[in-house]
């Protein structure tokens, strides 16, 4: 039984070392810009961003189809790292292909597939939203059958493959044709969703939104104030008809939803002009859509340049120009949204390091890494900061950008406790209220150290002198400290009580004596006394400047002898 329950456990472990261990966020528990739009060309990712973003908006939504015969990696991380930087959020179709007039129906073993090209997708907010495929209550969209059964069974399926891979993805089922009458090639959608649940009661554990598919019907041209089955507020029907099923409140997203319009290919006088639509959306926006389980609205479509869907379009046929719907979208008051996303960093050193002396201030410099799925902006309110050490402790630093898999240094500034002692101290990035730890360690904070500097002035018996200067210089050529009127006392200076200096890091340290050329030694310090021997100073520096060149001959010339002499071998 031991080892039984001994395999059990390790089981557990390694499955959850092959995925990733992040969860879903509730999209409504932070600010959210609602606005979205259906785009098919990924090229339309900058008028998307440009239309739904406007009037104070950010991040908002965007729906995208990927094919099952479009797998190119590179291609969609292309388009996915897009996505984060146009702050976009993707509402991601999935899709399979047209064989024999439909499209196909996807196979219970392709989910796997699915999840293993999804999840390397570098997705910009915490969220990742699927939605799984395309009105499956339309035979043209499901193998040329009606079988609600199946896509229950495919629900469940692809479900569980991709919170297999990450607890992040966010499951949304295909929208459902609320138009469709059962018969022949199509099945009523209420019908559809019972059937569904008859054959798999526990559905509803499988997805966490739900998905719809409002448009104004009959004729995608039906009144803004209609209202029930089949007509722009279709949702409302559907919010109504889950309750039968369900206890859980799914948030809502609206996939598609618009009118047609009249300017298509050929123009058609029984749609409704573009300046109609564009009333019909300022009153959907601020009536029928305000509500608050409204996740997400996406009209279907930005822009297509020919039939079946050039009637939908808000850009115009042929032309950069848009349709006035298009401008009355862009024009509704949005909100700037702020939706959960996956920050993760690394440091190639510790930031603190293990020894420091009490008191001190230091500049270091660390690689910092962004292993998150999100940027790192230093102007999007983040900052350096620690915690553990006593209150005079500080962490100062300017950030760089970094996007995700990025790495550079980045230089900072320390203040050790006052105190001496041992603490635990832990660095981080704070942003937006959260903290994300970069370091955590033991700090060993030390009184002053001090130096010993054994030196020959020339060859004289006894070096001793006085007025000498030592500086000390970081390996990066700053000067730190500058230590005046040291006496030499038989060959040997002492320094006491050094400051702003990190035992075990590397300096260069020299020594001045007048009338003799500088010695320098790059040197690491303990933590208590360091030793260091210089190499022999020459007394060549006649005229003072610390270096010996052409001027040194004046000098020389109106040296006195026996002074000049002192300096090499001493004084009798």
């Amino acid at each position: 039984m031991s080892k039984f329950i001994f395999l059990i456990i390790c089981l557990v472990f390694l499955s959850f070392l092959t995925k990733d261990v992040f969860a879903i966020v509730d999209p409504l528990a932070h600010p959210n810009n609602q606005y979205g739009i259906h785009v098919i060309d990924e090229n339309d990712l900058a008028s998307a961003a440009s239309l739904v973003n406007s009037t104070g908006g950010d991040w908002g939504y965007v729906t995208i189809v990927i094919r099952d015969d479009d797998f190119k990696l590179s291609k969609w991380k292309e388009i996915f790292t897009r996505f984060r930087k146009l702050h976009l959020i993707p509402l991601v179709r999935l899709a399979t292909h047209v064989e024999d007039g439909a499209w196909t129906i996807p196979k219970s073993g392709d989910a796997f597939r699915w999840a293993e090209f999804l999840s390397q997708m570098p997705w910009p907010v915490m969220n990742r939203y699927v939605i799984l495929f395309n009105e499956p209550n339309h035979a043209a969209e499901w193998g040329n059958t009606i079988d609600p059964e199946g896509y229950s069974e495919i629900v469940q399926k692809f479900s569980e493959s991709l919170r297999k891979t990450s607890d992040s993805f966010f499951i949304l089922p295909a929208g459902l044709d609320m138009s469709a009458h059962s018969g022949g090639n199509t099945l009523d959608a209420a019908k559809f969703l019972q059937r569904m649940y008859v054959h798999t009661p526990s559905l509803f554990s499988s997805i966490d939104g739900w998905n719809s598919h409002s448009y104004p019907n009959p004729g995608f041209s039906a009144s803004v104030w209609s209202r029930g089955k089949g007509t722009i507020g279709s949702f409302l029907f559907e919010d109504e008809l889950l309750k039968q099923y369900t206890q859980k409140k799914l948030p809502l997203f609206i996939t598609e939803t618009g009118w047609m319009h009249s300017n298509g290919k050929y123009f058609d006088r029984n749609l409704l002009s573009p300046e109609q639509v564009a009333l019909n959306f300022q009153t959907a926006a601020t009536t029928l859509w305000n509500r608050e389980n409204i996740v997400a609205v996406t009209p279907f479509l930005l822009n297509y340049q020919d039939a079946p869907f050039d009637h939908f379009s808000f850009q115009k046929l042929g032309s950069s120009e848009f349709y006035p719907h298009y401008y009355a979208y862009k024009d509704l008051s949005k909100i700037a949204g702020s939706p959960a996303r996956f920050y993760r960093f690394e440091v190639s050193d510790r930031v603190f390091p293990h020894e420091i002396v009490e008191g001190s201030t230091f500049e270091r410099e660390v690689k910092l890494k962004n292993i998150g799925d999100a940027e790192l902006d230093p102007h999007d309110s983040f900052s350096l900061a620690s915690s553990g050490g006593d209150n005079t402790t500080t962490l100062k630093g300017t950030l760089p950008y970094l996007d995700p898999g990025e790495q550079k240094s980045f230089p900072y500034t320390v203040h050790a406790p006052e105190k001496a002692g041992q603490y635990l101290i832990k660095s981080y990035l704070h942003h937006a209220g959260e903290e994300y730890l970069i370091d955590s360690g033991k700090v060993v904070v030390i009184p002053p150290p001090s130096v010993n500097i054994s030196l020959s002035l020339g060859w004289r018996r006894d070096p001793s002198e006085k007025n000498a200067t030592v500086l000390l210089y970081s390996k990066n050529h700053i000067l730190l400290s500058k230590y005046e009127n040291i006496s030499i006392e038989h060959g040997t200076l002492k320094v006491a009580s050094l400051k702003d200096i990190v035992p075990g890091d590397e300096y260069r340290v020299v020594v001045l004596v007048p009338y003799y050329l500088p010695r320098q030694a790059i040197v690491k310090f303990t933590g208590d006394i360091t030793n260091i021997s210089m190499k022999r100073h020459f007394p060549f520096d006649f005229n003072g400047d610390g270096k010996l060149s052409l001027q040194d001959i004046p000098a020389l010339l109106q040296e006195k002898p026996h002074t000049i002499i002192g300096r090499f071998i001493g004084s009798n």
